[in-house]
């Protein structure tokens, strides 16, 4: 009788487990279809053509007002870490501008591992994070000098790699020499209030400025008062799915044509910058090609094994960066800046085309004379311009200078490529609109 009773209890355990099995794999199909469904909308994102337009309406959940330009120039910057020459960013502005929270902002679209955010820490420490830097962004908050003279992630971009050599104790053996390395290639992205840093740091990075006009005050202000949309987990669970999707394809080679030659002939070439400038764009419009794949033909990316760069990418990525390239290379300093800045709202205020020395000088409460002398070395810079002629007896008036535009027009380079289309339309990745660019009477 007991060992009948031992038996049923065997039984019975087997019962429960084979009872349990389904569930688990219930659970199992579960997740995979949760997986698919997330994946699916994903595809989805990445085929529409309104496609930055979506992304700057979900930022704007996250809390982020204005800076839709710069935030697609960071959001380019963050999938360019799955290339071989991935970018690197400064982001500029003065002190409660909303630098950090607007890289925060666009790098919470990014699974976590994604990222490396360093606060602080010393030069050597980073020769300690081995190979955890591949592919990966590194966000280092305000930067500073604690690193040393040379700063390890300008190394990092340059040589792709972090080599130390050190001396550890071996117990019983002495000293012994380790080799410890820490691989990119990484997309550096640093925040600053510093107009300008050493030029090697600033030629390997394209800077962006926060928007710091009273203007923002007021639109942030006013959207603090407004009810917040919040995004949810399932709309990020699918933006990150979208990265998951991008490293996939970015595998492939991705490649110009011939028409990228007309480009480079029409590049203004005026400052030896435009030299690591230009192939950072050409970075960009990889990135760009590589987000509109999706919506091309799977069947022909999969039997050329490759993605070719259109016409149609170049021009959305002149349309997001220009003005972040124009800004790094009319670099101005802090007191040609408040200069600039002063002149900007004289003429705003008092609808004019100029302004003259007494003006300034009532703006920024300072003599006659100093104004006069501020204006003179700002036109000697290039950050303030005279627009009216030298007449003797005529006030000099001055007006901000326009930005370095380093890019050709798309619409002109279009009149000149070979295209097989002679009418192209695509959407503004900033504002939305519809850009139509057409070749010759067509």
């Amino acid at each position: 009788m007991k060992k009948k009773m031992k038996k049923g209890k065997h039984s019975r355990s087997k019962n429960t487990k084979s009872s349990s099995k389904p569930k688990s794999s219930k659970k199992k199909a579960e997740q995979i279809d949760k997986k698919l469904l997330v994946r699916v909308k994903a595809i989805k994102l990445l085929r529409s053509p309104r496609f930055f337009q979506q992304f700057l309406e979900a930022v704007r959940k996250t809390g982020l007002v204005g800076e839709a330009q710069n935030g697609l120039v960071i959001f380019i910057f963050a999938i360019s870490r799955l290339l071989k020459h991935p970018l690197n960013i400064f982001v500029k502005g003065p002190s409660s501008s909303g630098k950090n929270f607007l890289v925060k902002a666009v790098l919470r679209f990014l699974p976590n591992d994604c990222v490396v955010e360093i606060t602080s820490g010393s030069g050597a420490s980073w020769n300690y994070l081995q190979k955890d830097l591949k592919h990966k962004i590194v966000y280092l908050q305000e930067e500073n000098t604690s690193a040393g003279n040379v700063h390890p992630a300008r190394l990092l971009i340059s040589e792709n790699q972090l080599v130390r050599m050190v001396s550890v104790r071996v117990k019983g053996k002495g000293w012994r020499t380790e080799r410890h390395v820490t691989q990119g290639p990484v997309a550096c992205i640093s925040t600053t209030t510093k107009n300008q840093l050493t030029v090697d740091d600033e030629t390997r990075h394209i800077s962006v400025f926060t928007d710091d006009s009273a203007e923002q005050t007021k639109r942030i202000l006013k959207a603090q008062l407004g009810q917040k949309s919040e995004l949810t987990d399932d709309e990020l669970e699918t933006w990150h799915s979208v990265q998951k999707l991008l490293a996939e394809r970015a595998t492939l080679p991705i490649e110009f044509k011939g028409w990228i030659k007309q480009v480079v002939e029409e590049v203004w070439t005026g400052d030896v910058r435009v030299r690591r400038y230009f192939p950072a764009f050409m970075e960009a419009c990889k990135v760009v090609c590589l987000l509109r794949s999706f919506r091309r033909d799977e069947e022909q990316i999969e039997k050329e094994g490759r993605l070719e760069i259109r016409f149609s990418d170049y021009a959305i990525a002149s349309l997001i960066f220009n003005p972040a390239l124009s800004q790094s290379l009319s670099f101005i300093d802090e007191k040609d800046r408040e200069v600039q800045k002063a002149v900007a709202r004289i003429l705003e205020r008092n609808e004019e085309v100029g302004c003259d020395a007494k003006e300034l000088a009532r703006e920024m409460k300072v003599s006659e004379g100093s104004a006069y002398e501020l204006l003179r070395d700002a036109k000697s810079r290039g950050s303030v311009r005279q627009v009216n002629g030298p007449n003797k007896g005529n006030k000099k008036l001055y007006a901000p200078a326009a930005a370095t535009q380093m890019l050709p027009d798309p619409a002109e380079i279009f009149q000149k490529i070979g295209h097989t289309k002679k009418v192209l339309t695509i959407i503004h990745p900033v504002t939305g609109e519809a850009i139509t660019y057409r070749r010759g009477n067509s």
